[in-house]
């Protein structure tokens, strides 16, 4: 196994440890095209997001006065219809919409099946078409 070992460096002075780069003029010009490019950009995000602030601020506005608006309905559409008086339906009519009544939930029975129920006779319906093929 090797072993690494550090040599100490001298001690230096803030100078000596300065690196110069040296650039081309139109390397410079480039560079600093590119800067304000990124800083172009970047200021026309911060003014979308600022704009999306606003408009989600309005948003949340617009949608509390409909939520009172909504509730204020909720309240007129109430007292409505405790003033308005109830008709009275015919003995008829009533007789009629228990029969419907009856006749959904037996419908609705029909499709309440358990699921292994319905497996089954799709497997029976299957074992019949292959019986008549053969």
């Amino acid at each position: 196994m090797t072993e690494l070992k550090l040599k100490k460096m001298p001690a230096t002075t803030p100078e000596e440890n300065l690196i110069h780069v040296k650039f081309e003029n139109r390397e410079a010009i480039l560079s600093r095209e590119g800067l304000l490019s990124s800083q172009l950009i970047l200021l026309k995000i911060a003014r979308a997001i600022r704009e999306y602030k606003f408009y989600r601020s309005e948003e949340f506005e617009l949608k509390s006065v409909l939520y009172q608006k909504i509730k204020e309905l909720e309240i007129d559409i109430g007292k409505l219809q405790k003033i308005i008086p109830k008709p009275k339906t015919p003995e008829i009519l009533t007789k009629v919409s228990r029969e419907e009544k009856e006749y959904k939930k037996g419908k609705e029975k029909v499709y309440d099946r358990s699921l292994e129920e319905q497996l089954w006779e799709i497997e029976n319906r299957l074992n019949q078409l292959q019986n008549r093929g053969v």
